[in-house]
Parts: structure tokens; sequence; C-alpha cells
């Protein structure tokens, strides 16, 4: 949701309209995060090695994700409405699912869901406060 309200916030300003912005989920990757788990000796690291082993995907596979939503131009700037970009661009505030566009959730286009989302994260941030919603506002 956020990244969604982001890219359509930066669209109503002619000084950010170059920036395109999408979010990537580059799957269950056994990146080392879990290691923390991997100490009790019982049937919970059990259960992970299991899921690391046999379903995870490795640092490097998930850092194509990344990579591919960084550089493939279907994921860049919309011309048409970004004023720069390859023909193919579709523009951002897409959700990417390892290397593939995957429908967001319906609350995503929820412009009030979104908003909510906005004000909640300066609430807890303070955004305000510290002038970083000076541009692109509550």
């Amino acid at each position: 949701m956020w990244i969604t309200e982001l890219q359509s916030r930066f669209l109503k300003h002619p000084e950010y309209l170059h920036i395109t912005i999408n979010g990537v989920h580059p799957g269950f990757v056994a990146s080392g995060i879990w290691d923390i788990l991997k100490n009790d000796n019982g049937i919970a690291e059990r259960i992970l090695n299991f899921l690391l082993r046999f379903v995870a995907i490795t640092s490097q596979q998930g850092s194509f994700a990344i990579t591919n939503a960084a550089t493939n131009p279907v994921f860049g700037p919309d011309p048409k409405t970004q004023g720069v970009g390859q023909a193919v661009g579709r523009g951002g505030g897409k959700y990417i699912n390892r290397i593939w566009e995957a429908v967001p959730k319906a609350h995503c286009d929820d412009p009030e869901a979104r908003s909510k989302v906005w004000r909640k994260l300066d609430e807890e941030l303070h955004l305000e406060e510290k002038g970083l919603l000076t541009v692109l506002g509550l």
C-alpha cells in the first residue's frame, strides 16, 4: 500500500515524475536471517532446516529478483505519464513477486486506505515534524 501511495504522490509533482518505485518480494530466501532460530536443537530447528534446504532460494537467487525489478524496462517509468523511460515501461507502484508482476491486494487500490497508512507512518515516525512531508504531504 505504501509503495502504491508513494508512487501516486510522486506523479502529482513534476520534479518527481522521473522516479519509479516498485515493491519486490524475492521469495523465501536462505539469507542467514534465520540462523538465530537454529540454536534450540528441537523440532523448530529441524523444520527450519528442512524448509531452508528444500523450499528456500539462495541469496543470489533472491538478488536476481531485485536486480530484475531495477533493470527490466517493463518495470520502469511509463513515458506517457512520467515523460521518461522506454515505450514498454508501465510505471511504478507495482508489486513484483520474484520476477513477475503480481496482482496486489484490493486495498492497494483504495486511496483512503493508502492515506491511512501514510498518516500512520507520520504518526509513528514524526515525518512532518522532521520536514519529510513538505512536498509529498499528508
